[in-house]
């Protein structure tokens, strides 16, 4: 039911409701075209499209045919508009409010290549975890997991899970799978269907397994994480997915002699702070306006305190956010201020503590940048409060097992 304005002259009639036409499937990158309709009235209605509740002025084309009015908007399908309300309005003045509809904007993207992580190495009849990572793509795609060389695919055996965040699908597959020796030199293939964006054509990934009767194992072990680890042949490398709340896989070597080496976690973040890396991405990518940067540091802040135990990719992943936050404000210096200077140095104390000294080291082991990032992060955050607050700010923070920090900020004593 619609209201009217006053008494209707004999010649005015309401705009006819709009509908919108255009593509039902939306690939990133594509150039778009919908059309909004309105079938007549009197005075000729305008039709407008709205994102935002903000009126949209680019890419918009008006035509007249008859008494129907059509207002088409020619866009580029990024992820500006990704998961977004398009909403086009009627209006002539004869009603009270314009007549309305909208289009939910989803964009198909196509995920990142999968990745496949799990022993190469067995003896007959031990079990295998296999597990194939197919990330960051929309809608999810579909993913399968097969014995190339014998040309059969893994039924009871395979599990697949999506997973939504925020914007986007992650695919997580496992392969539990006891060869035996005639199924050495066999190769287990990942493939993941994205129809929309890729079309019939799946992204692959293979690894070719070994099943031999050495008697040189790992024995079965528990880290000071709570990761179990079974039995495995020697020289052989073994992904798991992380534990407890976080995302992300583990991988351990069982090297020469069957001696386990320590655990990689610089794969594994705990969830709190890969949301919170997710938010300064969009931040950056100028995507979000709802977080703040002052937020961002806070939140990061009280997830990296003394309270939470962290692991070495945590450290890795909050050094990406520092990062992110010291590109964004060298762009929008308007976004500074003196109180996040206080936050940021007190970020940088939390992971650069010493009870995380040993993290460190195991990222320098893996030949990952660890410190170096966030000293640089760091001395560039300085520059840019040097270059817009009057005053210069260069307090020298000390960690004995770590080295020397440069943090800028007058509040901090010397440590």
């Amino acid at each position: 039911m619609y209201v009217t304005v006053g008494r209707l002259a004999s010649s005015q009639i309401p705009p006819g409701s709009p509908v919108i036409t255009g593509p039902q499937i939306i690939v990133l990158n594509s150039q778009i075209t919908l059309l909004c309709t309105s079938p007549g009235g009197n005075p000729t209605p305008t039709v407008k499209w709205f994102k935002d509740d903000t009126e949209i002025t680019t890419g918009i084309s008006t035509t007249i045919s008859g008494t129907a009015v059509t207002t088409s908007l020619t866009f580029t399908a990024s992820s500006y508009y990704h998961l977004k309300v398009l909403e086009c309005q009627a209006e002539n003045g004869v009603l009270v409010n314009p007549l309305t509809t909208s289009r939910y904007v989803e964009v198909n993207f196509s995920p990142q290549a999968p990745t496949l992580t799990g022993p190469t190495t067995l003896t007959p009849g031990q079990q295998g975890i296999w597990t194939c990572i197919s990330a960051n793509g929309y809608p999810a795609g579909i993913m399968t997991m097969r014995n190339q060389k014998k040309s059969t695919q893994f039924t009871s055996e395979f599990s697949s899970t999506s997973v939504f965040n925020r914007t986007f699908f992650d695919v997580t597959g496992t392969l539990s799978w006891s060869p035996v020796i005639v199924n050495n030199g066999d190769t287990i293939c990942c493939d993941v269907t994205h129809t929309t964006t890729l079309g019939s054509i799946p992204q692959t990934v293979c690894k070719l397994i070994s099943v031999t009767h050495s008697t040189v194992l790992c024995g079965e072990n528990i880290d000071k994480f709570n990761t179990k680890w079974g039995i495995t042949a020697e020289k052989n490398l073994v992904t798991l997915p992380c534990n407890g709340n976080y995302t992300g896989s583990v991988s351990r070597y069982c090297s020469n002699g069957g001696k386990w080496m320590e655990p990689d976690y610089s794969q594994c973040t705990r969830k709190a702070i890969q949301n919170i890396h997710e938010q300064s991405a969009k931040l950056l990518s100028g995507e979000s306006v709802d977080s703040t940067v002052s937020t961002i540091l806070e939140n990061l802040e009280n997830t990296t305190s003394e309270n939470n135990e962290l692991r070495s990719g945590d450290l890795v992943t909050s050094s990406a956010v520092l990062d992110d936050i010291v590109r964004y404000v060298t762009d929008n210096t308007e976004k500074l201020s003196v109180n996040q200077l206080e936050i940021f140095g007190s970020v940088c104390n939390n992971i650069l503590d010493e009870r995380n000294h040993q993290l460190w080291e195991e990222l320098n082991d893996e030949g990952l940048n660890g410190v170096p990032s966030v000293v640089k992060a760091v001395t560039d955050y300085n520059e840019v409060f040097h270059n817009v607050i009057d005053g210069e700010f260069a307090t020298i923070v000390q960690k004995e097992n770590i080295g020397l920090f440069l943090i800028s900020f007058t509040s901090c004593a010397h440590v």
